[in-house]
């Protein structure tokens, strides 16, 4: 039983995979293995907040072909004025979280999409 729960959990965080990201918080080889195996959860923390239009939905393309169950996606909403802008750290979309549904939905379509704050939970 043992074996069977450690073959069947296994769990990635995604903390700073972004563009901006100074350097990969995860080697090549181990961002290679979220297409290569199951979870049944990835973490996507203050990512997509990061990415400018050209580059949002490449980032939620990029999520939706990792074979995942359940996407946990936590977004930093900024001052939420919808206005977004250079920061010392790089950029940031200062969007609420709900206004992340709409292009989520569009690219992973009929999963179910739940909202909990600043917190999209995605279940296909």
């Amino acid at each position: 039983m043992d074996t069977y729960i450690k073959q069947r959990l296994k769990l990635i965080l995604l903390h700073h995979y972004d563009k901006y990201a100074c350097e990969p918080f995860y080697p090549e080889r181990d961002i290679k293995a979220l297409y290569d195996n199951f979870y049944d959860v990835v973490f996507c923390c203050n990512v997509l907040n990061v990415n400018d239009d050209n580059n949002l939905s490449l980032a939620i393309y990029d999520l939706h072909s990792m074979n995942c169950g359940t996407f946990v996606i936590q977004i930093c909403e900024g001052n939420k004025s919808g206005n977004g802008g250079c920061t010392r750290d790089g950029y940031q979309r200062n969007e609420p979280a709900e206004s992340y549904r709409e292009i989520i939905h569009e690219v992973f379509g009929d999963s179910t999409i739940e909202r909990k704050g600043n917190v999209l939970l995605v279940t296909r």
